[in-house]
């Protein structure tokens, strides 16, 4: 008879990997894929940035975005539109000198006796009593204006102007104004004839018609020398809080009444403003 099978023996070792199969022949190329959706490409426009918030002296606006067709623009007219617009960037120029226009009242030229009004600039009297002169010979002998050949008056009531009476340049020339520290300085004049007011000389330099800087000299008919031209300077600071902060620069140049008769006239040239952040 059969005996009982015997119990499994123990699991012997693995044995040695075998060498590896040679490759197999590639196989047919597949079908094409469905065509990809165009991209959008990138844009990007530079433009002039004017003096104010942004860039205190001016420089340069860098916008970059899709063109994708945001903001009901049109997609892929290579045209950045406003609403494409995804990030904007400044490049300023430096801190320093500030456009002031026709700082040293050359224009226009005046060639005759009659009143020319200041290119840029606006007499509170409506431009009737304030203007245009030629320095050598009218008033200044011997001595040219501060800067150029001409110098901007203004008449008080003596000579039939207000008082007090002023130009100021005109509205967004300047620029806005901007968190930092603004320096202004003007030079004021005494006639040799001694037609200077012995009242007062104020500069100002105003924000959205707010005075952020002034300086007053009192009775220039008495401190100054005849037949002279003299810096006046003010500063204005500027809070990254103010109020005044966006607000348009003007400049304000006056002459207030002093004891009248011959000393009724102001005269300024030479109009400066810088900027410092």
């Amino acid at each position: 008879a059969t005996g009982a099978t015997g119990a499994t023996g123990a699991t012997g070792a693995t044995g040695a990997t075998g060498a590896t199969g040679a490759t197999g022949a590639t196989g047919p190329q597949g079908a094409q894929g469905d065509a990809g959706v165009n991209g959008t490409n990138v844009l990007l426009a530079v433009t002039t940035e004017t003096p104010g918030v942004n860039c205190p002296t001016g420089g340069r606006r860098i916008d970059v975005g899709l063109d994708n067709g945001d903001g009901s623009g049109i997609a892929s007219n290579n045209v950045l539109e406003s609403g494409e617009i995804d990030q904007t960037t400044y490049v300023c120029h430096g801190a320093g000198a500030m456009f002031v226009p026709n700082f040293s009242f050359e224009q226009p030229v005046r060639t005759g006796s009659s009143l020319v009004p200041a290119t840029g600039w606006t007499a509170n009297d409506g431009g009737g009593n304030g203007g245009l002169d030629i320095a050598v010979g009218h008033g200044f002998p011997t001595l040219n204006a501060s800067h150029g050949t001409q110098f901007h008056w203004v008449n008080l009531p003596s000579f039939g102007g207000p008082n007090p009476s002023y130009t100021e340049s005109n509205p967004t020339l300047i620029g806005q104004a901007a968190p930092g520290v603004y320096t202004l300085t003007v030079a004021v004049g005494r006639r040799d004839n001694d037609a200077t007011t012995d009242g007062s000389y104020v500069i100002e330099l105003r924000a959205g018609g707010v005075v952020i800087g002034s300086r007053t000299v009192t009775n220039p008919a008495g401190v100054y020398v005849l037949q002279s031209w003299n810096d006046v300077t003010a500063t204005a600071t500027v809070a990254a809080n103010a109020s005044t902060v966006g607000g348009d620069l003007t400049i304000r140049l006056i002459a207030t009444n002093g004891t009248g008769a011959l000393r009724s006239q102001g005269q300024f040239d030479n109009v400066r403003l810088s900027y410092h952040p």
